[in-house]
């Protein structure tokens, strides 16, 4: 399966293509994203990078499209802080169900912290259905803050105090500060414009970057002056670098020498494209895909449709009919109780009318009669248990008719099963014929019959078999 990892913070688009634990290729694309037609010509290049189209994507929003929250709440379980959270997101944007998800922080004195993201349906569905138009499937929307601890969760075994992430984008910069256990402190800073003066033949672009990495040098001192003094437990040993494409090179130096400690820039991609850091969060992403991975902004009642494996429909159905028996057997069971009423009256008045000879042929001739449906009744219950209990997961109960024969009762048994089982199509209707041949109530059937039906995209194979059925009372061989 292939992927495709897109991150839109900052002014540009970058992208990554991973197959399994491969990386295919990473690339950075300085346009927007706005419409259909866009995403269309950014899937052709991508695709054209790697040498396959994805099969699926996986989003990185903009900061901007993120509101963060802190709470300082009580000790309490994880779902009723997300419900003081919930309300309290409700109250400061008037949302009846805020979709937002809560990442817990370092405890703070007596007080359990949490941080909640909070992205709108509005933008979530937004997505979807842009990535709908362009023929792609959005399986993940995420934050930059929720790539990078994806990113560097693989660190956290080496940290013995705190280290710190700096991912910096053309427009702002996070700031991750971990422990080995713990998210110690995050924030998000915007870099302010940098106004130039003089002439634009002054104005060249070594000068812009020179003032931007100022900018961005003065930005995190400032961070890291603040988190000191509130952390004078956790100081940091190591600071990782990852974001910025041009000039972050000379800013781990200066990092290097401001903040005394050691300076690196992230490589997760092991060093196959060069320059590797601008891709921390995507790269984040694809390697925890599958296993851990981050937290989901796109609503459950979206992400996860309603599936039934095939027994589950087998049972289900077969709870629907055992109902539908049900009731018709205490309607049964009703006039039976109604005959035996009857029968009684007439033996009082037998009692005291000893010439009344034909009311008694009458009466033997009801109790024959309640005596020949005890002995001939349809065991529905114990077939139904028999084939919730014994039909193989492979093969679904599509329909089940019932019709009285002059002798014996006839049942006959729809099922369904895929074409391409993965077990193979003998070794499944082989096991469902031992079913019928093994079978207490069900005996003598005919020669099933096989029929190919599609159904969408899927292949399915019908099996119609008819047996007759051994009443209550009699025996199977």
């Amino acid at each position: 399966m292939t992927n495709l990892f897109i991150d839109l913070r900052g002014r540009c688009i970058r992208t990554l293509v991973s197959k399994g634990e491969q990386i295919l290729c990473a690339r950075t694309f300085s346009r927007t994203l706005e419409s259909a037609g866009d995403l269309k010509e950014l899937l052709a290049e991508v695709a054209a990078l790697a040498g396959q189209n994805p099969d699926h994507a996986h989003l990185i929003v903009p900061g901007d499209e993120v509101n963060i929250s802190l709470y300082k709440l009580q000790a309490m379980p994880l779902e009723d802080a997300a419900k003081i959270v919930q309300r309290g997101i409700a109250s400061a944007t008037g949302l009846k169900d805020p979709n937002f998800r809560l990442t817990p922080m370092a405890p703070h004195q007596d007080k359990e912290v949490y941080l909640a993201e909070h992205v709108s349906r509005v933008t979530v569905l937004r997505y979807l259905r842009l990535f709908a138009d362009a023929k792609i499937p959005l399986k993940s929307i995420t934050t930059g803050l929720q790539g990078d601890l994806a990113a560097f969760s693989g660190i956290r075994d080496e940290i013995l105090q705190a280290h710190a992430v700096f991912d910096i984008d053309s427009d702002s910069i996070s700031a991750l500060f971990l422990s080995p256990t713990e998210i110690l402190h995050y924030e998000t800073v915007a870099i302010p414009e940098i106004n130039e003066e003089g002439g634009e033949e002054e104005v060249d672009g070594n000068r812009r970057l020179r003032r931007k990495l100022f900018a961005i040098l003065n930005i995190i001192h400032g961070i890291y002056s603040q988190y000191i003094p509130a952390h004078p437990h956790y100081p940091v040993e190591k600071v990782w670098l990852c974001g910025l494409d041009g000039g972050i090179e000379g800013l781990a130096g200066s990092l290097k020498d401001a903040m005394d400690v050691e300076v690196v820039l992230s490589d997760l991609l092991s060093g196959q494209p060069e320059g590797s850091h601008p891709y921390a969060a995507l790269a984040g992403l694809a390697r925890t895909q599958g296993r851990g991975a981050p937290l989901n902004f796109i609503p459950g009642e979206i992400l996860r449709p309603l599936r039934l494996k095939p027994r589950t429909l087998a049972l289900a159905g077969g709870a629907l009919l055992a109902l539908l028996f049900l009731a018709v057997g205490l309607g049964f069971q009703s006039r039976i109780a109604d005959l035996e009423k009857m029968v009684r009256s007439e033996k009082v008045e037998l009692d005291q009318l000893k010439s009344a000879a034909t009311a008694s042929r009458a009466l033997k001739d009801d109790l024959l009669f309640l005596k020949g449906v005890q002995e001939k009744r349809i065991p529905f219950y114990t077939i139904l248990g028999e084939l919730a209990d014994r039909l193989p997961d492979k093969i679904l109960l599509d329909a089940l008719s019932f019709r009285q024969g002059e002798a014996e009762g006839v049942l006959e048994l729809l099922a369904v099963t895929p074409y391409n089982t993965g077990d193979g199509k003998e070794r499944v209707f082989t096991a469902f014929m031992e079913v019928l041949d093994t079978s207490a109530t069900l005996h003598r059937y005919q020669e099933p019959t096989l029929a190919m039906e599609n159904l969408g995209e899927k292949k399915l194979i019908k099996i119609k078999v008819a047996c007759q059925v051994t009443p209550s009372g009699e025996s199977t061989r």
